[in-house]
């Protein structure tokens, strides 16, 4: 650990030993993990609804149930999400493929953000690895599926995941793996309801000697994620950093450096209308495969939310971001075994199974396949949203908005509209459907081919949702339609890119909850989706050989005594690439021994397996000139994890 790592963690433990926290009940485990809850958040529209009410298809996973489930990290947690499928890529970098489209960068096009705030920049086309921030110290994470442009912009494209950090608990962990990996963390808070004071932060260090990656390689990796935060009255300021260095045994070096500082001031300008300023400085430090990036960005944005008209909420944004590219760019690194450069970032692969290469499309040529880097690349944007929430009955809600952006590096102005509906037909039955567009700008190695800017468009989404929800105190159920078309898809043109591909998806997720017994209950969602897209060298419509057609997760939970907790979770992920790679069926199951409050008040021990049945893990990366397997091995990982909470 270096001496800015203990220095933090120091200055948290003082923290965590010096406040005070309310007493928490003997049977918390029961309220926290065993009753079904309305979840509430605002990730979609701005206004704080019902997670059942809001518009579109949002998810909110408790950090205290992921726990119990054996999450360690984010990234393990969005397992439990319908049509996402967790994907770890080259050298180890998590990443995400969404409702059966894949992308091989920037966390498969779904926004990624840390308490609202986005920690990397999409035009990099890095998968930032705040994936891998430690469930304890998460109290939930907002999950949209499908296009968020409306309200977050730029890359909330296949979907958005909002990470929000637990900032009123004091506690400490310890989690130790049987695969060598050892990790801890802290977390303090203070408040002063009188002065209307709180003041909260973290602490997380994470390290492992013989990590695996891909196909029989290891890597030595260390993370260290941080926060603090200050809120006094209506001003709030808040500093959050992730760094991650891995040494992986085939001499690459991915790392990741990044820090983002925040300041936020709320006013009410009148009982009915309230305003509110926002500035956000970024600083991003990439290196991954033979791709880096090294950038800043000021984002400065200002809100306002007017609820003078009768049964009508507006919110009006402005947005104005300028990025500075310091450099960026490709190394001459080739990969191993072959003679063939690194292809564009997204952890690209580095190693290969033993086997030959399925062929390359006809008339394929490497893109970057010369090193080239650009300096000092100045790229300013802003945005307009107009958003209106109209309460037509008591029943029925319509909500709708268009954004308009324009973006200076791409000379291009354009909208993204959003038009949904909630009918809450009874306290049972609720239907929705929504209509969204979203748009992923193009990354810096699309723009600037080796090193020279071409004339780019913005891929655009299309998504139209229907969902009926089915609630009682015991059960509930949901069933999800979906439908996508994406235009003016990004491809590899030579050398070059063009908007010339397109591509559609299609499915349909089912999630159901149930309490049998105050002891038992169990959760289970199952999705189907046909994905398909014409990127490819003949420009043919082809199914997305990366994703599966069926995913599916079952969660059970069996408190036999109030301090004790049994949890079992299997995750299912159908065969892919049926042509070139194919890969068989996957199913991890998890199990995990959860006991509270024993002997001590807030003391917690859990202890878990994975991967009971040894299955192997394999994810296929396809890039516009080949298609690769990674394999992850069948290792099952036995684990123990020690809490003290004040």
């Amino acid at each position: 650990m270096n001496s800015q790592s203990k220095v933090a963690f120091f200055l948290l433990l003082i923290m965590v030993k010096g406040v005070n926290s309310e007493e928490q009940s003997d049977d918390l485990l029961l309220q926290e993990l065993m009753a079904i809850v309305d979840e509430s958040t605002d990730i979609v529209t701005k206004t704080k609804m019902n997670a059942n009410s809001v518009p579109g298809t949002v998810t909110v996973l408790q950090g205290s149930e992921m726990e119990s489930l054996g999450a360690k990290n984010v990234w393990e947690a969005l397992a439990f999400v319908p049509g996402i499928l967790p994907a770890t890529l080259g050298a180890g970098g998590p990443s995400l493929l969404a409702r059966g489209v894949s992308f091989p960068f920037s966390s498969g096009n779904v926004k990624i953000l840390v308490n609202s705030l986005s920690m990397s920049r999409e035009s990099s086309g890095m998968n930032s690895s705040v994936l891998n921030i430690p469930i304890e110290q998460v109290e939930r994470i907002e999950v949209v599926r499908g296009p968020g442009a409306i309200v977050y912009g730029d890359n909330a494209f296949m979907g958005l995941v909002n990470i929000i950090t637990d900032d009123s608990n004091n506690k400490a962990f310890v989690r130790a793996e049987s695969n060598g990996a050892l990790a801890g963390g802290l977390a303090g808070s203070y408040s002063d309801p009188d002065q209307k004071l709180k003041i909260h932060g973290h602490g997380y260090y994470y390290d492992n000697d013989s990590e695996k990656v891909r196909n029989g390689l290891f890597a030595s990796e260390d993370r260290q994620f941080g926060l603090f935060s200050l809120a006094y009255e209506d001003f709030t300021l808040s500093l959050q950093s992730y760094h991650s260095d891995k040494q992986v045994s085939d001499n690459t070096s991915p790392k990741e450096d990044s820090d983002i500082f925040s300041i936020k001031q709320q006013i009410e300008l009148m009982p009915e209308l309230n305003l509110s300023l926002n500035f956000n400085y970024l600083l991003n430090n990439f290196f991954q495969g033979s791709a880096f990036y090294q950038g800043d960005t000021r984002e400065g944005t200002i809100d306002l939310f007017w609820t003078g008209m009768q049964d009508h909420q507006w919110w009006f944004r402005f947005n104005y971001t300028e990025e500075l590219i310091d450099k960026a760019g490709f190394t001459n690194q080739t990969l191993r075994n072959t003679s063939r450069p690194f292809p564009p970032p997204g952890n690209s692969p580095q190693n290969r199974p033993p086997g030959p290469l399925p062929p390359p499309e006809r008339g394929s040529q490497n893109v970057a396949a010369s090193p080239f880097k650009i300096r000092d690349i100045s790229r300013k944007f802003y945005s307009f949203v107009l958003q209106n929430q109209f309460e037509i009955t008591n029943e029925l809600t319509l909500t709708s908005g268009i954004r308009f952006n324009y973006r200076e590096d791409l000379n291009h102005g354009f909208f993204t509209p959003r038009i949904a509906g909630v009918w809450r037909i009874s306290d049972k039955h609720i239907l929705k459907a929504q209509y969204a567009e979203g748009f992923r700008a193009p990354t810096f190695f699309e723009l600037y081919p080796a090193g020279n800017r071409i004339n780019l468009k913005p891929e655009i989404i299309e998504t139209s949702e229907l969902s009926y929800i089915y609630h009682q105190p015991d059960f509930s159920g949901k069933i999800t339609l979906f439908y996508s078309e994406i235009e003016d898809m990004l491809f590899a043109e030579g050398d070059s890119f063009g908007n010339q591909t397109e591509g559609e998806n299609l499915g349909v997720e089912l999630e159901l909850s149930q309490q049998l017994l105050d002891s038992f209950k169990w959760q289970a969602n199952f999705t189907f989706v046909d994905s398909s897209s014409t990127r490819n060298r003949q420009l043919e419509d082809r199914e997305d050989f990366t994703s599966a057609n069926w995913l599916a997760n079952i969660m059970l939970f069996y408190q036999p005594v109030k301090y004790m907790l049994w949890t079992a979770h299997w995750n299912y992920t159908g065969n892919r690439d049926r042509v070139f790679i194919p890969v068989d069926d996957e199913h991890q199951l998890n199990l995990t021994l959860n006991i509270r409050n024993l002997p001590v008040k807030g003391l917690e021990f859990k202890v878990g397996l994975e991967n009971l049945l040894a299955d192997d893990e394999v994810d296929i990366l396809t890039l516009p000139n080949e298609r690769a397997s990674l394999r992850y091995g069948n290792e099952r990982t036995l684990w123990f994890n020690i809490s003290y909470r004040l």
